[in-house]
């Protein structure tokens, strides 16, 4: 985590008085940061600038301050507004990701971690998060005799893992772990 900073400057570099803000952001923003492939995004922003330009996933300049709808996207794209003024200028960018399938496959479960037999299996949970064994997505499947599965995440490297649950809500421990990249 980055702390804050003290201190002061003098010369010519970056520094600006309050007086001078230089080109202030007051936002560049997608209506939507996450999107299926082949949607479209409005990206919207308010600048103080005299001029700016765009790269990126869109090329050209660009007022200071406006929407444009932009796609079909159907890969992770930036979007880039760098905007200027006598003062200074400013870089914003919005990154937009596409989701993806991901198909995974299983063999059903047949005893209890006790080793009785299993037979009121319910259905299974699918987790998925960027770093091993923290998982922020978690995908429901209610039909117990279910092998397979294809799910639809981000753009991003996934780590997933399973597990089942019986009619009592009591849950297996996770599977081993796969890694899965969605482009």
């Amino acid at each position: 985590m980055l702390g804050a900073c003290s201190g002061s400057s003098s010369g010519s570099g970056n520094a600006r008085s309050s007086a001078d803000p230089g080109p202030v952001a007051a936002g560049f923003r997608a209506s939507s940061r996450v999107v299926d492939a082949g949607s479209r995004v409005t990206l919207t922003w308010n600048l103080s600038a005299q001029s700016c330009s765009a790269s990126g996933g869109w090329n050209g300049q660009r007022p200071a301050s406006g929407s444009e709808q932009v796609g079909p996207i159907s890969v992770r794209t930036t979007y880039t507004l760098t905007c200027t003024s006598d003062s200074g200028t400013v870089l914003e960018m919005v990154d937009i990701r596409v989701n993806g399938p991901v198909s995974l496959s299983w063999v059903p479960p047949t005893e209890n971690a006790d080793g009785t037999e299993l037979n009121d299996l319910a259905g299974y949970r699918i987790y998925a998060g960027e770093y091993s064994r923290e998982y922020d997505q978690v995908i429901e499947l209610t039909d117990p005799v279910a092998t397979d599965a294809r799910i639809s995440l981000p753009s991003g490297d996934y780590h997933v893992a399973m597990t089942a649950y019986d009619l009592e809500g009591n849950e297996s421990a996770y599977s081993n772990e796969v890694l899965r990249s969605v482009p």
